[in-house]
């Protein structure tokens, strides 16, 4: 059970297209920049005097405002992080560094500070995971319809045998597609491989999160040279903003950096999890929460972060999160999960209110779509409400998905949700 505005549902749910009206008026001035985000953590203060050195040691001074930028004091002009470090003539070009409040802390420090914060809170929360037990779905798997419904032997889908193609229950132990092996298609592994390996071992992909035997994929990291394609591709990607469309907007591909990659740029890894955290907020200004009841997690925060799971429905480790922006403020963001060359689906895509209708929902699409089909994808599917569904169609070429569309994805747990339509458009492939 989940619960969303104090309602109790089914499944977990999404909220309508409508916006926190409390929550809209009060932000609806305030930019999404790594300033206004640490002054709403908490961590500095609007009007907070900073300084930096120029490549003479010569300091220029100027204060943080609310809006996300920094006024200087010399000559009043208002400056983003970079452009204020341009602005001293400090060549250094890690501008969150070089930038020093009075109190001896860099806004590197400042942004580190924050995400600790952060992963304190969510530390509480997943423990509350402990000692749960995942229960078998009232729903099918497939319509979202309840009725007589046939129990994964393995985990809690459950389906209706017509929604399979099935006339009768098979003997003995049935498992769902998806906690069968991708490779091989059989829940233990084919004889051969069992004898070297006679503990069938399951691994998951580290692209599309399939299950495959350990013999079956001769021991990779991946279940095909396709996924292992996609995911270097990918990795590329994160955190180098492309520059789409006027008004110096830019689209950037995110996804939240584990602890064993600590030998990275310390500044840079900071960036993207502190892009993470502005893209959250853009979905807690124009979403209703959305909280698992048993666990009492944030399932936007779950997915934006990449948070994994035990528990199947509970695991979003392979979430992406792409974000556009105008001049440093994020003013769209979207989440994706890409399934090998099969299938992407994308659960939250949301604009800013003072954003909106200015096409900018279309311009981070449009790249979506780009770059999906340079990966060579098949498809896209998203969940639709009933208020949007016309605009997705018509708009954005996307169809309502029929039963037999969804039966053929069975491999695939798409993040669902009550009371929405899945849909899916099929991509044209380019050339790289």
């Amino acid at each position: 059970m989940s619960l969303v505005g104090g309602k109790r549902a089914g499944k977990v749910l999404r909220s309508s297209e409508r916006v926190r009206n409390g929550d809209e008026a009060q932000s609806s001035g305030n930019q999404r920049t790594i300033i206004s985000w640490l002054i709403d953590n908490n961590v500095v203060h609007s009007e907070s005097k900073v300084f930096c050195y120029s490549r003479n040691n010569v300091v220029k001074n100027g204060r943080l405002l609310h809006c996300g930028r920094i006024a200087c004091d010399c000559c009043g002009s208002v400056f983003s992080i970079a452009k204020f470090e341009a602005h001293a003539d400090c060549t250094k070009h890690r501008p969150s560094a070089s930038i020093f409040l009075e109190d001896g802390r860099s806004l590197l420090d400042c942004k580190r500070e924050a995400l600790s914060s952060q992963q304190k809170k969510n530390d509480v929360l997943m423990q509350s995971e402990s000692g749960y037990e995942d229960r078998n779905n009232n729903i099918c798997s497939i319509c979202s319809y309840g009725g007589n419904l046939m129990l994964c032997d393995r985990c809690p889908s459950s389906f209706h045998l017509s929604c399979l193609g099935l006339e009768k229950v098979p003997d003995g132990d049935w498992f769902c597609p998806p906690c069968c092996c991708k490779i091989c298609n059989r829940p233990s592994c084919i004889e051969d491989c069992a004898d070297n390996y006679p503990d069938n071992c399951f691994l998951f992909c580290y692209q599309c999160e399939s299950k495959f035997h350990l013999g079956c994929a001769n021991n990779n990291s991946f279940c095909s040279v396709d996924c292992g394609d996609i995911f270097s591709s990918l990795q590329k990607m994160i955190g180098k903003p492309i520059p789409v469309g006027e008004d110096n907007l830019t689209w950037t591909l995110l996804k939240t950096v584990k602890s064993d990659n600590c030998c990275e740029d310390l500044e840079s890894l900071s960036q993207i999890e502190s892009k993470l955290s502005m893209a959250l907020s853009v979905f807690h200004e124009c979403f209703d929460p959305i909280i698992d009841a048993l666990t009492g997690r944030n399932i936007i925060s779950d997915v934006i972060f990449s948070r994994s799971s035990e528990h199947k429905r509970l695991n979003f480790r392979g979430f992406y999160t792409v974000i556009m922006e105008s001049n440093d403020h994020v003013v769209s963001a979207a989440t994706i999960r890409i399934y090998g060359q099969k299938v992407a689906e994308i659960p939250f895509v949301a604009t800013r209110r003072q954003f909106r209708r200015q096409g900018m929902c279309s311009i981070l699409m449009n790249e979506l779509e780009k770059q999906l089909c340079h990966l060579g994808i098949e498809r896209m599917v998203l969940p639709s409400t009933d208020s949007a569904i016309e605009t997705w169609t018509n708009s954005f070429g996307f169809a309502r998905m029929t039963d037999s569309d969804k039966s053929q994805l069975l491999d695939y747990a798409f993040l669902d949700f009550h009371d929405t339509t899945m849909c899916h458009k099929p991509l044209m492939k380019t050339s790289m």
